[in-house]
């Protein structure tokens, strides 16, 4: 009998010790996952912060700084294309972004998509405008407002296992950064 109900206690450590590693686990793993959103949240304020500081400045032009042959890394040109930037595509993001480190270890990346004016942007095969609702309403009234998506994409964890990405659209009179 002693020896049936030390296998059974026995049993039962066991089974408590995997679940309290399967608990610290999902703990580290949500963990890791609120610090690469955070990361990809500070990466997309930064971005946006810096195509308004550069556009402004003058560093970078919309006529060559967003070209697909020429530009910078990190700002393309999607005037052509339909397809958006695949920003959930983590490889494509690590090289065509921009990184930003904090303290000398990176915590995202960005890449700003040049969207074109407003009033030239053609719809999709869905019928649906490249850029959100409010910006397409807001061509009618600033026909010369030139769009922007900005895609950030947040690391965290051991080699930047854990990931998040965010975007946001942007719509800038040219007299912003135009003398």
């Amino acid at each position: 009998m002693v020896l049936v109900m030390l296998a059974a206690v026995g049993l039962l450590a066991v089974i408590g010790a995997e679940d309290s590693q399967l608990q610290a686990k999902m703990s580290l793993n949500s963990r890791h996952y609120e610090q690469a959103y955070n990361n990809a949240e500070s990466t997309l304020v930064i971005a946006e912060k810096t195509l308004l500081d550069n556009l402004k400045d003058g560093t970078w032009q919309v006529e060559s700084s967003f070209d697909k042959d020429t530009g910078i890394k990190g700002l393309l040109n999607n005037t052509d294309d339909l397809a958006p930037f695949d920003a959930a595509d983590r490889d494509a993001m690590m090289v065509n972004g921009i990184e930003i480190k904090e303290k000398g270890i990176a915590i995202g990346v960005y890449v700003i998509e040049y969207l074109g004016k407003l009033d030239e942007m053609p719809m999709s095969s869905s019928g649906d405008a490249p850029v959100n609702q409010a910006n397409a309403e807001n061509a009618f009234d600033n026909p010369l407002k030139e769009a922007f998506r900005v895609s950030a994409l947040g690391s965290a964890g051991a080699s930047g296992s854990s990931w998040a990405v965010v975007q946001s659209e942007m719509s800038l009179d040219p007299s912003y950064y135009k003398e």
